[in-house]
C-alpha cells in the first residue's frame, strides 16, 4: 500500500505542483539576475538601450509581480511617472511623442524598476533567494570595480575621458565591452562607502562582517580617491563626515566635533593646498590648486565648481521666468543650458519646473520608501546618509545612471533586509 501510494494521483499532482513551483522560483530568480546584468555590466548596455530594458522589465511586472503588487503604490508610480512625462510632452519638447513622452516615461520607470523588484523579492520572503540576488549583484558590481580600477594603473583619467567624451568613441566602447565602467560607477562606490561605514558605526559585528565591511570599506575608498572626480572627492567626504557625526553616541565626543567645525572652516585653504600636493600632477590636483589660489586672489574663483557654475546659474535666472511648469528646450539657449545643466536637479527644474522636480523626487522618493519603510531602526544612522548622498548627487551631477540606481533601490535595501533577518527581526517584533 506503501509504495502504490507513491504512485497515486495525489501524490503525483502534489510532485507535479512541487516541480512547477520550483521551476517558476528558478525562473524568476534567474530574470532577476538578467536584469541585474542589464543595470550592471557596461557590455550589457552597449547591446541593449534603456528604451528596451524598460519594456521587458514591464513585461515581467505584468507576468511576476502585478497580481500581489501593492495597488495603492502602483497607481501613484503611473500617475508620477504620467505627470512628469506629461510635462515633458506639452511643455519641455511639445509635439514629439517619442521623445517628448514615451522615452522619458520609459527611462523614469527603468530607473525605479530595480526599488519595484526588490521590494516584490522581500515581499515573498524567501530568505535564500534574498541573499542568492543580493550577493550576485554585488558580485556582479565588484566584477566591474575591479576591471575599472585595473585599468586606471594604465590610464589614471580612463573614467573621466569617457565621461568627458574626449576618448574615441570606439576606444570608449572598448572599455565598455571590456566591462570597465566610468562616470556611474564612480559615484555608486561614493555612495556604498558611505552606506558601509555608517554600517561599520552602527553597532558591533562579528568577525566575520567586520572582515567584509573594512575590506569594502578600504577598496571603495581606494577607488574613490583614484577616479579622478573632484565632486565625487568632496561630495563623498563631506557626506561621511556628516555619517560619522549621527553615528557617535558619545555627548561630549559630538560637543568637541562641533567646536572642530569653525576651526575646519578657518584652515579650509591650508587643507586645499595639502588635498591639491597629494594629487600633484593629476586633474584633481590641478583644479583644486586653481581653487586654493583663488582664495587669495590669484586665480579664478570660478574654478571652485567650474565653467560648469555659469551654467546652472543661468539655469536659476531662466526658471525664474516659468518656475512652475518649465520650458520649451528644443531649441535656443534654453536647449545648451539643458543638454550642458550637468545637474538632475536643474536639468530637470528648466524642463518641467516646480511640478516636474515634485514628480520626479516624489516616484524615487515613494519607490524608495516602499523598499525600506519596515526598517525603523536604520533609518537615521544608515539610510538617511544615503539620501543625503543622492540627494546632493542629484544637483551637483547627472544622478541617473543604471548602476546607482541597481544600488540605491536593490543592493542596499536588500542588504538592510538580509541584517534585519539576523540581528533585528525578532527584537523589533
Amino acid at each position: 500500500m506503501r509504495v502504490s501510494s507513491w504512485f497515486s494521483m495525489e501524490a503525483i499532482e502534489k510532485i507535479f505542483v512541487f516541480s512547477g513551483q520550483q521551476f517558476s522560483n528558478l525562473l524568476y530568480i534567474g530574470l532577476t539576475l538578467l536584469f541585474a546584468c542589464m543595470y550592471t555590466f557596461p557590455s550589457v548596455q552597449v547591446y541593449i538601450n534603456i528604451q528596451l530594458v524598460a519594456s521587458l522589465s514591464a513585461v515581467f511586472f505584468v507576468l511576476y509581480i502585478l497580481r500581489s503588487f501593492n495597488k495603492i503604490l502602483l497607481r501613484n508610480i503611473l500617475l508620477l511617472i504620467l505627470g512628469y512625462s506629461s510635462l515633458m510632452y506639452l511643455v519641455a519638447i511639445p509635439g514629439d511623442f517619442k521623445y517628448g513622452f514615451l522615452h522619458p516615461a520609459l527611462s523614469a520607470w527603468y530607473f525605479v524598476f530595480p526599488g519595484i523588484l526588490c521590494s516584490d523579492i522581500i515581499r515573498r520572503g524567501n530568505r535564500f533567494n534574498i541573499k542568492i540576488v543580493a550577493v550576485v549583484s554585488c558580485i556582479l558590481l565588484s566584477i566591474v570595480l575591479f576591471n575599472s580600477v585595473s585599468q586606471l594603473q594604465v590610464n589614471p583619467t580612463m573614467m573621466r575621458d569617457m565621461t568627458a567624451s574626449i576618448m574615441d568613441k570606439d576606444q570608449n566602447v572598448l572599455y565598455k565591452l571590456q566591462n570597465i565602467g566610468g562616470f556611474g560607477f564612480s559615484y555608486t562606490c561614493g555612495m556604498l562607502l558611505v552606506f558601509t561605514v555608517a554600517l561599520l558605526l552602527y553597532r558591533r559585528w562579528t568577525f566575520l562582517w567586520r572582515l567584509i565591511i573594512w575590506s569594502s570599506i578600504l577598496f571603495l575608498a581606494y577607488f574613490v580617491m583614484n577616479a579622478n572626480f573632484t565632486t565625487l572627492l568632496l561630495l563623498t567626504f563631506g557626506v561621511l563626515l556628516y555619517t560619522i557625526y549621527i553615528n557617535i553616541k558619545s555627548t561630549a565626543l559630538r560637543f568637541i566635533i562641533v567646536c572642530l567645525a569653525p576651526i575646519a572652516i578657518f584652515t579650509f585653504p591650508i587643507l586645499l593646498q595639502s588635498a591639491s600636493e597629494f594629487y600633484s600632477g593629476t586633474v584633481i590636483g590641478d583644479k583644486l590648486d586653481r581653487m586654493y589660489l583663488s582664495f587669495f586672489g590669484e586665480g579664478d574663483v570660478s574654478d571652485f565648481s567650474g565653467a560648469r557654475s555659469q551654467i546652472q546659474l543661468d539655469i536659476l535666472k531662466e526658471s525664474i521666468f516659468s518656475p512652475i511648469w518649465g520650458h520649451n528646450v528644443t531649441s535656443g539657449t534654453n536647449a545648451f543650458l539643458y543638454s550642458a545643466s550637468h545637474s538632475s536637479f536643474l536639468g530637470t527644474l528648466l524642463a518641467t519646473g516646480l511640478l516636474g522636480l515634485y514628480f520626479h523626487y516624489k516616484l524615487l522618493y515613494i519607490v524608495f520608501v516602499n523598499c525600506t519603510a519596515k526598517y525603523k531602526l536604520f533609518w537615521k544612522n544608515i539610510i538617511l546618509p544615503v539620501i543625503v548622498y543622492y540627494s546632493f548627487l542629484s544637483i551637483f551631477n547627472p544622478a541617473e545612471t543604471p548602476e546607482l540606481s541597481s544600488s540605491l533601490f536593490e543592493i542596499i535595501p536588500l542588504i538592510i533586509k538580509i541584517i534585519y533577518n539576523n540581528k533585528y527581526e525578532k527584537l523589533e517584533n
